[in-house]
């Protein structure tokens, strides 16, 4: 993602991962977005995919590189963004899009009262539903699992 930001000229002050508590300079994931219909923001950002997948060069780099195909379309959506929103943009609130793949790094998990959405990733590809949100979950496991299309 270093990428991106060095094409963009404004900078960033860095935020807290929650897990990890980790100080990086911000990307997003477009799964969990508010944003005003006029920036247009998903408009660009499909557009900008579908450039970029149309070159050969781009496609090569997902080869042997699963984080790299993990990550193109975070970076690919964090510079449109970046690039569509000069007055900036704002954190999710607490319990808002959890990271539930990170789940057992995390040394105080939210109760599922304070889960406002949860991120998911991969993890029911992986794994079963954790007990803490199994009663969320158990039913729908199967059916949460991802389908990446490019």
């Amino acid at each position: 993602l270093d990428t991106y930001f060095s094409c963009n000229s404004t900078d960033y002050p860095p935020v807290t991962t929650l897990i990890s508590k980790e100080r990086i300079l911000p990307y997003w994931n477009a799964g969990m977005v508010l944003a005003h219909v006029n920036t247009g923001i998903f408009s660009l950002t499909a557009r900008a995919l579908q450039n970029l997948l149309a070159m050969a060069k781009v496609r090569s780099l997902f080869v042997n590189d699963k984080l790299t195909e993990l990550f193109f379309h975070q970076a690919v959506y964090s510079f449109t963004l970046l690039r569509s929103c000069p007055d900036g943009v704002a954190p999710l609130p607490y319990g808002m899009n959890y990271p539930l793949h990170l789940l057992h790094e995390d040394t105080s998990p939210p109760p599922l009262a304070d889960v406002i959405s949860i991120r998911y990733d991969n993890y029911f590809t992986q794994r079963k539903a954790p007990d803490i949100y199994k009663q969320v979950f158990s039913a729908y496991q199967d059916k949460l699992k991802p389908y990446w299309y490019y």
